[in-house]
């Protein structure tokens, strides 16, 4: 049954019509001989083409259904485990935390499919946004003890598809007495050489401040004897902390505070270096960065849960049965700048993935400097496979004024 001719699929029939003009014209030159053997492959590719004019005359919706989904491989992988493989001096009461790349069943989370040994009782818990499985010891872990934690294939996604292959994951506990330092943001857990951003700034404008949080998760006292700026000279960062040396008993905290207030336009680095008796991690640096303007303009950057969104950046909503709405996902829309980001209109390019402010206003949102917005997604699967999507946000930053972020889904009956 033929539906309505769509512009596109006009083109194809004008096309494929002339084509076969052509070839047709081309038939009768060919001589008797050569007409026997050619007629049934010329006969073929006229029909194909015309079956395939057909589909693009006739079915447009068919041809767009097409290109917006794929038929992929699946695979269910372990991507990343905390503690990480071989990790040694693991404290008594570390948290395990296994991230994957789709949406876990918990009910196939199990003593029988996640096997440690030596045997240790664990309580579940499942972050549906990041995909990560959490398992919380009962009890103390026993000192100077080596573990082996081994993923079966028995654990599985929604759609019942297997971890294609089994993981083992071996830490050794530390000695009782020994401290560990885990210094927070607000917001997640600093490592090393992590970057605090204080974003762009205004000449004259507010201070901005930071607070981190230092964490003794040791089973001994954590001896803080150094919190300093390594380079100290720009005067753009400084420093608040409790007195020196500073002993942090287990289970306890201690705050810095760090603020930015430049004075000159441009990027300011510097690093902050904490000293302690941490055996893992006696030296522990953090960038420090800045930017200030003499300009006022607005600066768009998008945040999904810890996560940097850069424009192109994709999320992936993992397997959802059809029928079904997946968790809903937070995109938190930041103004990094020093005047009002205008957010004026959002589109989706996708019948499957949803994108609609939080505070259920329409376009034009208003974002002052330092402050957010927040946008929700959902992935609402009509058939089966890969389904992707790409979101615009329409603002007024000059460098970035069409922000970009891909949106993909897998839908399972």
């Amino acid at each position: 049954m033929f539906i309505n001719i769509t512009r596109p699929g006009l083109s194809f029939f004008i096309f494929f019509s002339i084509l076969r003009i052509v070839l047709l014209f081309s038939w009768n030159k060919i001589n008797e001989t050569r007409r026997h053997v050619m007629k049934p492959a010329l006969t073929s590719i006229i029909s194909l083409f015309l079956l395939c004019g057909s589909i693009s005359c006739t079915r447009s919706d068919l041809f767009d259904e097409l290109m917006s989904t794929q038929d992929e491989p699946f695979f269910l992988i372990l991507l990343s485990s905390t503690p990480p493989d071989n990790e040694s001096e693991v404290s008594l009461s570390r948290i395990i935390a296994l991230c994957f790349n789709d949406n876990i069943d918990m009910a196939t989370v199990t003593a029988e499919t996640i096997i440690v040994s030596p045997a240790k009782t664990f309580t579940y818990s499942y972050d549906t946004v990041n995909k990560i499985v959490y398992m919380t010891p009962q009890s103390d872990y026993s000192e100077n003890t080596f573990y082996t934690l081994r993923v079966t294939s028995s654990v599985t996604n929604i759609a019942g598809e297997g971890l294609v292959e089994e993981r083992t994951i071996n830490f050794t506990t530390t000695a009782a007495g020994v401290p560990d330092m885990v210094i927070h943001d607000g917001i997640r857990d600093l490592y090393p050489e992590s970057t605090i951003d204080f974003g762009i700034l205004s000449l004259g404008g507010a201070v901005q401040e930071k607070v981190l949080t230092i964490e003794n998760q040791g089973n001994g006292d954590l001896t803080i004897t150094g919190i300093a700026l390594a380079d100290g000279l720009s005067g753009v960062f400084a420093l608040s902390h409790d007195a020196l040396p500073l002993t942090v008993t287990p289970s306890a905290f201690s705050a810095i505070t760090i603020t930015a207030d430049p004075f000159i336009s441009g990027v300011t680095t510097d690093s902050l270096v904490v000293t302690s008796d941490d055996p893992d991690r006696s030296s522990f640096p953090i960038y420090l960065t800045s930017t200030a303007l003499s300009v006022l303009e607005p600066e768009i950057h998008i945040m999904q849960d810890l996560n940097d969104m850069p424009s192109g950046s994709t999320y992936d909503f993992g397997t959802v049965k059809i029928g079904s709405t997946s968790y809903e996902v937070i995109f938190t829309v930041q103004n990094q700048g020093t005047a009002d980001l205008i957010i004026s209109g959002i589109t989706v390019d996708a019948k499957d993935i949803s994108v609609l402010p939080v505070s259920a206003e329409e376009p034009p949102l208003v974002v002052q400097p330092g402050d957010s917005t927040e946008l929700s997604a959902v992935f609402a699967p009509t058939g089966v496979g890969i389904r992707l999507a790409t979101v615009t946000i329409a603002n007024n930053d000059s460098d970035e004024g069409a922000y970009i972020i891909k949106l993909k889904g897998r839908g399972v009956k």
